[in-house]
């Protein structure tokens, strides 16, 4: 299995977990391909810019109330802090979660930036 299916496989657990709601799930499931085809708001240069410039919650806050769904998630997953005093299972899957989102938005920020060349 390739690197990104096992990531898109760790996301989906991740939201399956993190949002018992199934109705709440579908509708970020939807969102999710509007912010990788980079529809609307997120295509716009600006956008493009600024995933570079400020923090992925930063980033989101601003850019993301067209997925509102989407948009709260990612909040919630880049919120997730380790503490001391937690089990190191803990630690390992928000660290997990943490660099799967991070990597699917650097993954589609290089593919936005290899298709405007």
């Amino acid at each position: 299995m390739g690197k990104l299916m096992k990531m898109l496989r760790l996301l989906y657990q991740v939201i399956t977990r993190l949002i018992p709601n199934k109705e709440e799930q579908d509708k970020i499931m939807a969102q999710l391909s509007f912010y990788q085809n980079a529809e609307d708001i997120f295509g716009m240069d600006m956008a493009i810019r600024n995933r570079k410039k400020v923090s992925p919650a930063t980033w989101w806050l601003t850019y993301g109330a067209a997925i509102p769904n989407l948009r709260n998630f990612a909040i919630k997953v880049l919120s997730l802090t380790c503490s001391a005093s937690g089990c190191e299972l803990n630690w390992s899957i928000f660290e997990h979660v943490q660099a799967i989102l991070l990597s699917i938005w650097r993954t589609d920020n290089r593919i936005w930036q290899a298709c405007r060349v």
